[in-house]
C-alpha cells in the first residue's frame, strides 16, 4: 500500500507542477506548452527503455505531461470540447444527444472527439498488451503531430 501511496503522491505531485508550469507558458506561447509536453514525454520514453521499474518517477514524469495539457486545453477553451476531461466531454455529448442535438451545438465534433478518446484508449490498452516496450511512443507522436500542426498553423496566419 505504501508503494501505490507513494506513486499517487507523485502523479499528484507531477500533475499539479504540469498544470502551474503550462498555465505560465501558455501566456507566451500554446507551442511551448506542448514542447514542453513533447520533452516530458521523451524523458518517459527515455526512462521507459532503461528500466523494467515504473516508479514514482516515470508517474510524476507523466503527471506533470498530462497537467501541461489539461492547462493548454483549459486556456484555448474550444466550447464543447475538453480533450483531457473525458467525463465532461462525455456528459456533454450524452446530455446534447438526449435533447435531439438542439441547435448551435456542435454534435460531430463533439461525437469526433468522443470516437478519438475511444480509439486512443484501445490503441494504449492494445499496444501495452502485445508490444509494451513501444507503449510510451503512442502519446509522444501524438503530441508531435498537435505541435507540428500548432507551428504550421501560427506560420500559416503569420504569413497571409
Amino acid at each position: 500500500m505504501g508503494a501505490a501511496a507513494g506513486r499517487s503522491a507523485a502523479a499528484l505531485g507531477g500533475f499539479v507542477a504540469g498544470l502551474w508550469t503550462g498555465f505560465r507558458l501558455e501566456r507566451r506561447s500554446a507551442a511551448l506548452v506542448l514542447a514542453a509536453e513533447l520533452v516530458l514525454l521523451t524523458a518517459l520514453c527515455a526512462l521507459w527503455w532503461a528500466t523494467d521499474v515504473r516508479g514514482p518517477g516515470m508517474v510524476a514524469l507523466a503527471g506533470a505531461a498530462m497537467g501541461l495539457q489539461s492547462a493548454l486545453a483549459a486556456r484555448i477553451s474550444v466550447p464543447g470540447v475538453t480533450t483531457t476531461y473525458v467525463t465532461g466531454t462525455l456528459t456533454g455529448l450524452l446530455g446534447q444527444l438526449a435533447e435531439l442535438a438542439r441547435p448551435g451545438m456542435d454534435t460531430a465534433r463533439r461525437t469526433a472527439v468522443v470516437v478519438a478518446l475511444a480509439a486512443g484508449a484501445t490503441a494504449m490498452s492494445l499496444t501495452l498488451r502485445e508490444a509494451r516496450p513501444v507503449a510510451p511512443l503512442l502519446p509522444l507522436a501524438a503530441v508531435a503531430v498537435v505541435l507540428a500542426i500548432t507551428i504550421l498553423r501560427r506560420t500559416a496566419l503569420r504569413t497571409r
